[in-house]
């Protein structure tokens, strides 16, 4: 026991407190939190205890002194309260909306002594001979990270009010019970008429909920408004119980209302009507309340009145079984009886399994006829598994709920927020909550909430949407495997062969069909082609810019090999990507690593790609391959429209030039070159047209008449050079062209290539 008189103030009362308030702490724990710190929360405690009123709530949000492990200090969260149910479950499920990070929590319970006018002196623990006296308190607190004021001040605000609704459910939970046995009293006096044959199963279904079912958390009678409008009711003043206590408060929404039009409510003709709320429940579990409604009848089938009751169902009504549940039972026994099933039967038996495990709060909610058609739609998926969609919009038409059945192994959290983006499109909404349910099978099960958030009714296309959904739901791979059935057959046939192979960073970057081209290539890879090279540009580029996909097998190319080869074509490299694809061979996946490189031509100036690409790959390969060297000359093959072997014609006659002591090198030697690149294609014209085995003339003076075109130009051009350096290499260059009597350029190999 802590005396409080003895020492109110002093910290021996504080540290007794302290054994009270951390009796379920480990010593770790408190070992973490420190001597100081943990007295001080102690001290902070009793305070607030001490100087609580009876049957009120008193809530205090603070910055704590900093524990053994930090700098800083946390935020406690402190309640001091009469023991009730639900206290710490509401505290933590506001904790845990707002997104805090919780570090410690504490909740004893313990009996006080106070004096008449709320004084207290002493504070007992479970020790106490008359524990169950009803004068035990409870006090929570709860540790978070660091808050501003403002945000503590909001917090305090709104844990008052939920504490607050707390009280007031539990304070009038006796009168809710006693309210519902009335009701169930009244239904079988046999005074109101049963036309449908409701009854019984009614109140069954009541006693269900009154036998622990059911959290009751509000209650309220409506009388009918008048005569002439028998379906609208008015509140009966003062019946309001629990969280309805408050006039204000209305539990269904009618449509096209933001709430309930103050003194009537329209409710169906039906004696028991089961609903979702429109409150959402801050009590227990954060979650819509249900709606249970009681329309009882006179004997021309009129309503007398309206009962409404909101709560929660509790967890045993999730965990029984279908056949036990008043009302439910019936539902499943509906169902059978349309289906004409033998309930003994396999597909019987398969069909109430499906409703055993159906959402059982869409269960309680949806109608007879609905739940037979969508059991039997869900039974079919069973044989033949594939999207279906099925949706069911509130009678308030305040939300939709929508049952979607798809792969299991293609759901991501990527695809769920594209399919609720589509239905609160579709049904005028967004979504408020989803519950994935993996079954037994291919397939998933997701329950989408939407709120409706626009009037009018809309009626989508149920079929279309599931078409919509099924696009979605095709993958990447998926849609690759189609454009190869689509296309040659040699892509039809290495579909196995290509079935997950590329990574998902490829596939995240490139569509399926720039894989369609990178299997082509990738298939050209062999002993005698390592390398394949691809010049590509996309649509969005600019015409300066474009794409050298890399292919080779096995490990990577270094950037150290692939941009000075570049750059010495004319390019600048301003980005690149590695990915690896790996095909199935008849020896197991064999790597292929894809170099995809963004290059901008270094002068920014256009590049006609369909004019260069191939002179360009077959340049790139022949210096990788070390066929040729990797010098500035190379540049010729954009700005002289040469391909590589020509490039190398110009380096062979600027190197004789430097044999010839020539004081220029060669690389001032191929910007000449490059600089007069008209000039360079014409020298390289020239060298064609004198010793071309495929240019035959029919004697040595058509070949001269055909050279002298040529040479016209060339004269033309060096009229025009500025430089006396470059012209006099030019003219040094065409001098040697002149002078060669013969070359073994043209020799070709035995297979014909150069």
């Amino acid at each position: 026991m802590v005396d409080v008189k003895a020492g109110a103030h002093g910290s021996a009362t504080a540290q007794r407190f302290g054994a009270v308030l951390f009796q379920a702490a480990s010593a770790a724990e408190l070992a973490v939190r420190g001597e100081a710190a943990a007295a001080d929360d102690a001290k902070c405690a009793l305070e607030l205890v001490t100087g609580r009123a009876k049957a009120s709530a008193k809530v205090r949000v603070r910055p704590t002194l900093a524990d053994a492990r930090r700098t800083a200090g946390l935020t406690a969260i402190e309640i001091s309260n009469d023991d009730m149910p639900f206290l710490v479950d509401s505290v933590m499920g506001e904790i845990q909306a707002r997104g805090l990070t919780v570090h410690r929590v504490a909740h004893p319970i313990f009996k006080t002594k106070r004096t008449g006018d709320g004084t207290l002196t002493a504070i007992l623990d479970e020790a106490d001979q008359n524990w169950a006296d009803g004068h035990q308190e409870s006090f929570i607190l709860v540790h978070v990270d660091a808050m501003s004021t403002e945000e503590s001040t909001s917090l305090a605000r709104t844990l008052e009010d939920i504490l607050a609704e707390v009280r007031v459910a539990v304070t009038d939970w006796r009168q809710m019970r006693d309210v519902v046995r009335t009701a169930i009293l009244d239904l079988k006096s046999e005074t109101t008429a049963d036309a449908t044959g409701q009854r019984p199963e009614t109140i069954a279904f009541l006693q269900w909920l009154e036998d622990g079912n059911f959290t009751f958390l509000g209650i309220r009678r409506y009388a009918p408004l008048s005569d002439d409008n028998p379906g609208q009711f008015r509140t009966v003043e003062g019946s309001g119980l629990g969280l309805l206590r408050d006039p204000s408060v209305h539990e269904l929404v009618l449509p096209g209302h933001t709430e309930v039009p103050r003194g009537s409510h329209s409710v169906p003709d039906a004696l028991l009507t089961l609903n979702k709320g429109s409150l959402v429940s801050r009590i227990h579990r954060r979650a819509d309340v249900d709606s249970v409604t009681l329309t009882p009848m006179d004997a021309r089938g009129v309503p007398t009145g309206r009962l409404s009751i909101i709560g929660l169902f509790t967890s045993r009504a999730y965990v029984q079984s279908v056949k036990a549940i008043p009302v439910l039972r019936h539902k499943v026994e509906m169902t059978l009886q349309r289906s004409r099933y033998p309930a003994a039967s396999h597909a019987g038996k398969a069909l109430v399994n499906v409703m055993e495990t159906f959402p059982r709060d869409e269960l309680f909610q949806i109608g007879d006829r609905e739940l037979s058609e969508w059991a039997t739609g869900i039974l079919d998926l069973e044989l033949r598994p594939r999207v279906r969609l099925f949706a069911r919009r509130d009678q308030f038409d305040r939300f939709v709920a929508v049952l979607i059945y798809a792969p299991r192994d293609k759901w991501t959290s990527s695809l769920r927020e594209r399919i609720g983006a589509l239905l609160g499109n579709a049904y005028g909404g967004r979504v408020t909550d989803f519950h994935p349910f993996f079954p037994e099978g291919p397939l998933v099960r997701v329950q989408f909430t939407l709120t409706r958030t626009s009037a009018g009714a809309l009626e989508p296309d149920v079929a279309a949407l599931e078409h919509e959904i099924t696009a979605l739901l095709r993958t990447w791979d998926d849609r690759l495997a189609e454009s190869m059935a689509d296309g040659a057959a040699t892509l039809h046939d290495l579909k196995p062969r290509y079935a997950g192979a590329f990574s998902a960073g490829y596939a995240e970057t490139f569509a399926p069909s720039r894989a369609l081209e990178d299997i082509a290539r990738i298939e050209r890879l062999s002993d005698r082609e390592p390398v394949v090279i691809d010049f590509y540009r996309d649509a969005t580029m600019p015409p300066n810019r474009v794409h050298a996909a890399i292919y080779r097998y096995g490990e990577p190319i270094r950037l150290s090999e692939r941009v000075p080869i570049l750059e010495n074509l004319g390019f600048s490299v301003i980005d690149e990507r590695s990915f690896s694809v790996t095909p199935q061979s008849t020896d197991g996946p064999k790597c292929v690593t894809l170099h995809d490189m963004v290059l901008e031509t270094a002068d920014g100036a256009a590049l006609d790609l369909d004019a260069h690409d191939a002179r360009l790959e077959a340049a790139f390969l022949a210096v990788f391959g070390g066929a040729a060297d990797n010098d500035a000359f190379n540049r010729l093959v954009i700005a002289a429209g040469a391909d590589w072997r020509e490039a190398a014609i110009m380096r062979a006659y600027s190197s004789y030039l430097r044999q010839l002591n020539s004081p220029f090198g060669l690389r001032y030697l191929a910007d000449t070159l490059n600089r007069h690149a008209g000039v360079a294609r014409d020298y390289l014209e020239l060298f064609h047209v004198r010793f071309d085995p495929d240019r035959p003339f029919a004697s040595a003076s058509a070949r001269s008449a055909a050279e002298a075109p040529v040479r016209a130009r060339i004269d033309g051009a060096l009229g025009q050079v500025q430089s006396l350096d470059e012209d006099r290499i030019l003219r040094q260059i065409l001098n040697l062209i002149v002078s060669t009597l013969r070359t073994n350029f043209f020799q070709r190999r035995a297979d014909g290539t150069p």
